[in-house]
């Protein structure tokens, strides 16, 4: 029976090799305050974005609790799972679709309207 254990095969950069990395991590180096800035407005924009759809869902449950519905009446008026609504309700993590917030809404007798505007 033959060994089939992975060996490493290790074996010294050529000259042109080790030009090429030293050349490729200077260029990350050269980019790295840019390609930070870029992560930093793109978490920004997102955490903006989720603040609006933590008010909207924090509306919503309020929305249900002062009509006295109860997940499982909202289900039965969405067809969505009561414990997708409830993690959509408790859990900060939770990422829903445009289209299930609609039919959640609806089913409050509410609409939802989205908007586009220019970024700064």
């Amino acid at each position: 029976m033959t060994d089939r254990t992975p060996h490493r095969i290790v074996r010294e950069l050529t000259v042109t090799e080790r030009e090429i990395l030293r050349a490729a991590r200077a260029d990350v180096e050269a980019e790295k305050e840019s390609i930070l800035e870029q992560a930093r407005e793109a978490r920004n924009a997102w955490q903006e974005t989720r603040q609006v759809v933590d008010v909207l869902i924090a509306n919503l449950k309020a929305e249900r609790e002062r009509q006295a519905l109860s997940l499982a009446d909202v289900e039965e008026l969405t067809g969505i799972r009561r414990s997708v609504l409830s993690r959509l309700e408790n859990d900060a993590t939770s990422n829903p679709t445009m289209l299930t917030l609609q039919r959640y809404a609806v089913a409050l007798g509410l609409s939802l309207r989205a908007e586009l505007t220019k970024a700064q």
